[in-house]
């Protein structure tokens, strides 16, 4: 009987505590994973590669802004850029000039550092509307004899995507340096005659389905409200 009535008793004290723990339990979960999705800042930059080359290569003029803005531990990113560029061979001669543009989300991993830099993952839509000349010097050709053959494309749109990796490291109060690994795949030309578009602005050689590149930014972030830094995991 003692026996029965302890195991009873057992059973009626863990029942009782159970729902306090399980709240308890329930209200440190909570704690620990509210997010903050109101986004606090804008973050504007100009990215420093294509500018720099093209001081030294009259055949290259590049120009890139970018804008992120925050919710939680995502960036929302958009980029929009416009290149030209002359690349010449033994026998072609191609001028592209274009718009590109970029669209996706980065997942930040230094969301307890207090100077607000990012170390981050991404993915990106991409795009290009663009046009340009390709020209061929024939020499003792079969069929045309000396001289050139000339494809005009106008108006031509592309699309691919992007994975990359990068950071966004403060160096002064509201001022960042940025570095961006870029992978670019799955490039889709339209417009006309693919053998035309030698090189699409914003992605590189149209017969490579696929590139890299690495890139280097200077941003300045712009914060309307205080957002609380979540603390370190101990």
């Amino acid at each position: 009987m003692w026996r029965y009535f302890s195991s009873l008793l057992m059973l009626i004290l863990v029942g009782t505590s159970l729902p306090a723990f399980a709240q308890s339990e329930s209200d440190s979960v909570r704690v620990r994973e509210k997010k903050d999705w109101k986004p606090s800042a804008i973050r504007v930059g100009t990215e420093l590669t294509g500018p720099v080359f093209g001081l030294f290569n009259k055949d290259y003029f590049q120009w890139e802004l970018t804008a992120d803005v925050d919710f939680h531990r995502y960036f929302l990113v958009v980029d929009y850029g416009y290149e030209e560029r002359i690349r010449e061979g033994q026998n072609f001669r191609f001028e592209t000039s274009g718009n590109y543009w970029r669209a996706g989300v980065d997942m930040n991993f230094l969301t307890t550092d207090p100077s607000r830099s990012v170390l981050y993952f991404g993915m990106r839509a991409a795009g290009s509307t663009f046009s340009g000349d390709l020209t061929f010097m024939e020499s003792d050709s079969l069929l045309f004899g000396d001289g050139t053959v000339n494809y005009t494309f106008d108006k031509y749109t592309a699309t691919w995507g992007e994975a990359l990796v990068g950071l966004k490291v403060q160096v002064l109060n509201n001022v960042y340096l940025g570095l961006a690994g870029r992978f670019k795949f799955a490039i889709n030309i339209n417009g006309g005659l693919a053998v035309s578009a030698y090189e699409v602005p914003g992605f590189g050689v149209a017969d490579d389905n696929s590139s890299f590149a690495l890139d280097y930014y200077i941003y300045y972030r712009i914060p309307w409200r205080n957002k609380g830094i979540p603390p370190k995991k101990k």
